[in-house]
């Protein structure tokens, strides 16, 4: 069984909101019944877990968000909720996260950002080794980084906005972890990339795969929120699964 886990608990200020409401509640356009409609991203999430072969869901949440809550509960189904008490990072929802889903491999996704091929979760969920989804940027300081060995297609090394990146490759908050990253993982983890550097380290395969910018839909600045929306109308209107 593989378990998914969203992390939705941060306030999410660089999206101009007031903490009140969570951006993993703003719309984007998606696909339902051949239906385009608009709906929460972190309901996409959801259902691109659930549809793809996640039978359990923990979702990490801020015990002060009551919307985010009162939506999950009201519209979602076979899953957990788990508080992030203090905000202490990514890493650490992911660790809170983590103690929930047992022994299972889990499929990681940030509440706020989903690849827009909805099939591709297939594939994801079916992954062999431990594996992030890069994409290529033209300002990679602004993202977390990975370093790739293109030979043996796995990944070397992962920095968290590097000021002088080795590459060119920003990591989609999509990712695919055997149950024993588990052990790479603790209560002071902070961000995610210190543990998935430790587990490199330690011997362990990283594998990836290499998306295109545009499949990434991911709510950030508020001022780039229409283009996320628009990106969003356009892929579903060209996909063809």
């Amino acid at each position: 069984m593989v378990t998914g886990i969203i992390t939705a608990a941060g306030l999410g200020t660089r999206s101009g909101l007031d903490g009140k409401f969570r951006k993993e509640l703003l719309p984007i356009y998606d696909k339902i019944d051949n239906r385009l409609v608009l709906r929460p991203v972190i309901d996409v999430v959801y259902r691109r877990l659930r549809e793809y072969g996640c039978e359990k869901i923990i979702i990490v949440l801020d015990p002060a968000d009551r919307m985010s809550r009162l939506y999950v509960e009201s519209n979602f189904e076979n899953f957990e909720i788990v508080f992030q008490e203090e905000k202490r990072g990514f890493g650490n929802a992911v660790y809170i996260a983590s103690q929930a889903a047992g022994s299972s491999d889990f499929v990681l996704n940030a509440g706020d950002g989903v690849i827009s091929t909805s099939s591709y979760y297939e594939k994801i969920c079916k992954s062999k080794s431990t594996n992030l989804n890069v994409f290529r940027v033209d300002h990679p300081e602004k993202y977390g980084n990975a370093v790739l060995d293109e030979v043996n297609k796995t990944v070397v090394e992962v920095v968290e906005k590097p000021q002088h990146p080795k590459s060119n490759f920003a990591i989609a908050a999509l990712y695919f972890f055997k149950n024993d990253f588990v052990h790479f993982l603790d209560q002071h983890t902070i961000e995610l990339t210190d543990s998935i550097n430790n587990y490199i380290k330690a011997g362990n395969r990283v594998s990836y795969n290499i998306i295109d910018r545009s499949e990434w839909i991911s709510i950030g600045r508020k001022e780039e929120y229409f283009k996320v929306l628009e990106r969003s109308f356009i892929n579903n209107n060209t996909e063809k699964s």
